[in-house]
């Protein structure tokens, strides 16, 4: 295969405003006019180039290269506008690109206004989760029906009078004049007993009713992890008197994409319903006291599905790749000036940063990848995580 890199990039904005200060007393230019260039942007794109791409593709050649593309904007939104005052001597009044040029330097002492400390997503943790949930996910059965199977007897055990064991409930409820331990079991009766009940009749009737599919020797597992962090604060470089606002975000998604084939890819009712003899140790692992609460922490559920899909003999890896894109967002805007004797009004208008990542990067996946990073705070990540191991908790007291 005959391939070669390639680099490309271009400047996509680049414009200038005029700011200027007029001293109102006097009406001469107190500074500027200058130009400033307030709006930029750029974007660059490294690749590879393969011969008669199109026609190995259509031909079911697979083609897995890296690539990163890189999008720059800085820019203006609103117009800027100050007035500070010094009476009798000083009224200046600045327009055009007021944050801008306050914000750089000389202005802003040794630097342009700094984007401030700020925690970015744990990338490694997202990277690692994407991947095993993309092995997880190899070869994996449309509906899971073997955990219901083997927890039919308390099913059974609830369904033999729903409504009254809910009325008994409430009315116990109601005499303990809302104790805790009559919340707690009224929240748990909910969450693990109502509530998987109805998934798993909207998954019953779902697979009853879908008309019969051919599976392709060919096909895709994919995993996703993502976060976003953000800040917002003020910045007073003293040595212009000048106050500051800023934002900052981050944005962080990983997608780990697998193509696969199986070499007997049967359309049976165990595949479909999840009974085949590779989904039992799973299946066992679910059913066991409180592994719903170990998976919040350490995934072991995936890491099962994922060990078994990388032993599985009939399932043959053709590619993988894991994509990243990245958008780290700035933001600063002029406050106001901060020196004894002044007074201001106005603001400056609002600029912003965009820098946008993407990088695709071919990948080999191992048994390493099956291993789950540690959710730190799996279990108070969420308001419904906190309520069920609140109510957990109350349950174990007598």
């Amino acid at each position: 295969m005959t391939k070669a890199t390639r680099n490309r990039s271009r400047i996509t904005a680049d414009s200038d405003a005029t700011f200027v200060t007029v001293n109102a007393v006097t009406g001469l230019d107190h500074e500027g006019p200058v130009e400033e260039n307030n709006s930029y942007g750029y974007d660059s794109m490294t690749d590879t180039v393969v011969d008669n791409f199109f026609e190995r593709i259509n031909n079911g050649e697979i083609i897995n290269n890296p690539c990163r593309l890189e999008v720059y904007k800085r820019f203006p939104n609103g117009a800027g506008y100050s007035r500070v005052q010094n009476l009798p001597s000083y009224d200046l009044i600045s327009t055009g690109p007021v944050s801008y040029h306050y914000g750089k330097a000389p202005h802003g002492g040794n630097q342009t206004i700094s984007k401030g400390p700020i925690v970015q997503p744990d990338s490694q943790y997202l990277l690692a989760g994407a991947k095993l949930r993309a092995i997880a996910n190899l070869d994996a059965t449309p509906y899971a029906f073997g955990e219901d199977v083997l927890e039919i007897r308390e099913t059974v055990r609830f369904l033999r009078n729903p409504v009254k064991g809910l009325l008994d409930l409430s009315k116990s409820f109601k005499e303990a004049r809302g104790r805790g331990k009559s919340l707690a079991s009224l929240w748990l009766q909910y969450r693990f007993a109502v509530s998987p009940l109805i998934r798993s009749v909207t998954d019953a009737l779902e697979a009853y009713t879908e008309t019969g599919t051919t599976r392709t020797t060919r096909a895709s597992a994919r995993g996703y992890g993502f976060d976003v962090t953000s800040d917002e604060d003020e910045q007073y470089p003293v040595d212009i008197n000048k106050r500051f606002k800023r934002w900052y975000q981050y944005d962080t998604n990983f997608k780990a994409s697998i193509l696969y084939e199986v070499t007997n890819p049967i359309d049976d009712w165990k595949y479909r319903l999840g009974f085949r003899v590779k989904d039992i140790p799973t299946t066992i692992w679910q059913v066991m006291p409180y592994s719903f609460m170990v998976d919040r922490l350490v995934d072991v559920t995936r890491f099962s599905q994922g060990v078994i899909n990388l032993s599985d003999p009939s399932v043959k890896i053709l590619s993988a790749c894991v994509t990243e894109k990245t958008t780290e967002t700035f933001k600063y805007q002029y406050v106001d000036t901060v020196a004894s004797g002044w007074t201001t009004s106005g603001s400056g208008e609002v600029q912003n940063e965009v820098n946008f990542v993407y990088e695709r990067t071919p990948w080999a996946p191992t048994y390493w990848d099956t291993v789950p990073p540690v959710n730190k705070t799996g279990l108070v990540d969420s308001a419904t995580n906190i309520l069920d191991l609140v109510t957990l908790i109350l349950q174990r007291f007598k």
